[in-house]
């Protein structure tokens, strides 16, 4: 990944007030780069980083990925606050664990508006900047249920197989007008992913549950 030489470089990360967005918030603030963060609540974001690192480069933003105007507003936001935008992030998502004939159509709709829709949403509002400025990176956070699935997390698989194919697509767009694109694919480290607070769980569980989901429920 290539960075400017001259000055901070500018990053717009979604889901940033925990796990490996809150992470890499904290870093690349320690580097001294600046950083967009958005995330359903600043409040929480800025109680998690607390005093570990300077927050002078830090734009905390409350934005409902799922809202195109509110996510256009927040890439004028960093642009007006940083005059630059660099590298995009991203990252924002959440858990859900069922089988498929639990999983509900609100479920469903919630799911891939995150996974997907805000994804789109963030591409839509970045791209020209970076196509306008012959340079840049996007990176899209996705997961090794990205590659495989699993019984009990088809809807998740879903949303992260849809982002492969995207990201796949995303880069050959892009590739002529200089921007890279990246896509993560982690396995299980040390996060909150599996909690209450990251984790969904259906409002009615059946006898189509898989062994290995019953049990994920209770850990």
């Amino acid at each position: 990944m290539s960075f400017p030489s001259d000055r901070p470089s500018t990053w717009f990360v979604t889901g940033t007030s925990r796990g490996l967005g809150l992470e890499l918030v904290t870093q690349l603030l320690r580097r001294g780069d600046n950083v967009a963060a958005t995330t359903r609540s600043t409040d929480r974001l800025l109680a998690a980083i607390g005093d570990r690192v300077d927050t002078s480069r830090l734009l905390p933003l409350a934005v409902d990925l799922r809202d195109d105007a509110a996510v256009r507003q927040a890439v004028d936001q960093t642009v007006a606050r940083f005059g630059a935008l660099d590298v995009v992030v991203n990252n924002a998502g959440y858990g859900y664990l069922a089988a498929v004939e639990e999983t509900g159509p609100a479920d469903v709709r919630d799911m891939l508006d995150v996974q997907v829709v805000g994804v789109w949403n963030v591409l839509r509002a970045t791209l020209p900047l970076l196509r306008r400025q012959k340079g840049g990176h996007v990176v899209n956070v996705s997961s090794v249920l990205g590659l495989v699935a699993l019984p009990g997390w088809a809807l998740y698989c879903a949303g992260k197989f849809a982002l492969e194919g995207l990201t796949e697509a995303l880069a050959g767009e892009v590739a002529d007008f200089g921007v890279k694109v990246t896509i993560v694919e982690p396995g299980y480290f040390r996060t909150e992913f599996l909690t209450r607070e990251s984790l969904a769980l259906p409002a009615e569980t059946t006898d189509a549950t898989p062994e290995s989901a019953r049990w994920s429920r209770t850990t």
